[in-house]
């Protein structure tokens, strides 16, 4: 399919994806072919030799040593290592340096390795996929950092079975809570913690960090397990007392009946009647207690999910904003689904705070964001429906800064910039039109006004227009030129006197100048001229 619309993305993903195919035996399926070992080893090798930074995917180089402990699988030998990546190294692929026919085929773990092309990670699906789920990896390591570094600080080590202790009730105080325990451990059985990778974010992370995460998980979820059972385990330790006492009356009074007979037995019967209702009291408290607990621990955790999430705004192309354009961003909070929040947006500087601008839902989750001019920088903050109510959440908010659009660059249609002109394409020229090279997306300049000039006996005639279109006087004068006249010289016919008149040496230069465009934020700007220089046959 993507070979049926030939573009340099399609080429690039159908050739790579090509080669984890032939190379892994999958089917043809990109969700089967994810959980091939050999995939998950090229997986990590570009998420090794890959960062995230300013919004783009950027080259980062590695050794086959680092990618190898970034793998993390101890039954991954070198000479494996090599044969999966080998055919990313052949020539006719060439996507991983060093290439096969450079080096041996057998690469030593002090080897460099990087990626050959910035256009393979710009266009590889694969790839971008890699990469942000890896920056997502480091977003959710980040929010479970911050719980852990307060129980760190709080909780002393050693003190795992803390049941009996009286400072467990402190330890519950700094766990995390069931949902969020959940939530943290499902991410580390799918992405387990190691060493190599923690210090890929930050040198400063040591064995003891990692230990240190298991721990808490560890005591978050006997904690968690405890506060599940504990309530039955009270009810059954109540309910064994009030049998035993139950056992022993019963045995008082079958003594009182051999004794006393009828009468005895009848007080006895309304003894144990009075014991069970005492004890229907007892359990009737203890489910209140029970109940009104629960309601405790629940109103905490949503205290904490308030206080602690912090949206997480991913904008489509860039890490910054622009005035007057529709800048695009994805939306959402960890522990909320995506229908149940919403962006809220502060302006800065703060006399910027009443200007107006414009907020599109796009999809679900995907949001653009239009600023006017004056404003500096942008927080995106989230409020949450929280069962019947709209709360905003108190996390970390994250910062854009805003910037003017550059000024854009003129062009004549049809024509490329290194275009050598000759007489014979003067005429063809119909208009010029304005675009910003190299942008992140697409806008549109329009054109409103400009100058044509040209040298005449060393001085400069020059003609205006009221729009990107070429003076077609000029261009009227140009087709009446017999070329068999045309030898040093260039001539156009004069409109007021009908004289034809010397315009184009050897050396003539063409310019358009004063040209003036009108931006996406409805200002107007006047832009670099265009020289061009005519090339005489």
């Amino acid at each position: 399919q993507l070979l049926q619309k030939p573009s340099l993305s399609n080429v690039l993903n159908a050739h790579a994806n090509e080669l984890l195919y032939q190379d892994n035996q999958a089917l043809i399926s990109l969700k089967n072919i994810a959980d091939n070992k050999n995939v998950k080893v090229i997986k990590v090798l570009f998420q090794s030799l890959t960062a995230f930074d300013k919004g783009r995917i950027i080259r980062r180089r590695a050794t086959v040593g680092e990618v190898m402990e970034l793998i993390n699988d101890r039954t991954l030998t070198l000479e494996a290592f090599n044969k999966i990546i080998l055919n990313f190294r052949k020539e006719g692929n060439s996507f991983i340096k060093p290439y096969l026919h450079e080096s041996a085929e057998i690469l030593n773990k002090n080897v460099v390795l990087d990626i050959t092309h910035e256009s393979l990670i710009r266009n590889w699906k694969l790839v971008e996929q890699w990469v942000i789920e890896e920056v997502e990896n480091i977003q959710t390591w980040q929010e479970i950092e911050k719980p852990m570094m307060v129980w760190k600080k709080n909780v002393p080590k050693g003190q795992v079975f803390w049941f009996i202790s009286w400072r467990f009730s402190k330890l519950q105080k700094y766990v995390l809570s069931s949902g969020l325990y959940s939530m943290y451990n499902k991410w580390n059985k799918k992405f387990p913690v190691h060493l190599a990778w923690l210090k890929r974010i930050s040198a400063n992370y040591d064995a003891s960090d990692v230990a240190d995460f298991n721990l808490f998980l560890k005591q978050s979820k006997w904690v968690n397990l405890w506060n599940k059972v504990q309530p039955y385990i009270i009810s059954a330790v109540i309910l064994y007392f009030v049998f035993i006492i139950n056992m022993a009356k019963i045995k008082e009074g079958e003594n009182a009946l051999k004794n006393e007979k009828i009468q005895k037995e009848l007080v006895i019967k309304a003894e144990r009647n009075a014991q069970l209702a005492n004890q229907s009291k007892k359990e009737a408290d203890s489910l209140k207690y029970i109940a009104q607990f629960n309601e405790i621990k629940a109103k905490n955790e949503l205290e904490y999910i308030i206080e602690n999430a912090s949206p997480i705004v991913m904008p489509g192309k860039m890490n910054l904003m622009y005035v007057g354009v529709d800048n695009p961003f994805d939306f959402a909070v960890s522990g909320f689904n995506i229908n149940e929040i919403e962006p809220v947006i502060e302006l800065f500087p703060e006399e910027a705070r009443n200007l107006k601008y414009t907020l599109k839902k796009r999809t679900n989750g995907s949001y653009s964001l239009k600023v006017p001019s004056g404003v500096k920088g942008v927080k995106v903050y989230a409020r949450a429906k929280i069962g019947n109510e709209h709360k905003m959440l108190k996390g970390d908010a994250p910062y854009f800064r805003v910037k003017t659009l550059p000024n854009p660059v003129a062009a004549i249609e049809g024509f490329s910039p290194q275009h050598q002109y000759t007489i014979a394409d003067l005429p063809k020229m119909k208009q010029l039109y304005a675009y910003i090279p190299n942008f992140d997306f697409e806008v549109f300049p329009e054109i409103v006004s400009h100058s044509f000039a040209y040298n005449f006996n060393g001085n400069f005639k020059t003609y205006a227009a009221t729009s990107n279109k070429i003076n077609e006087t000029f261009l009227s004068g140009l087709k009446k030129i017999n070329s068999k006249e045309i030898k040093d010289t260039i001539y156009v016919e004069e409109p007021s006197t009908g004289k034809f008149i010397e315009i184009v040496s050897s050396s003539t230069k063409i310019v358009f100048e004063d040209i003036k465009v009108r931006m996406p934020d409805n200002t107007v700007r006047t832009i670099d001229p265009i020289i061009i220089k005519v090339k005489l046959k």
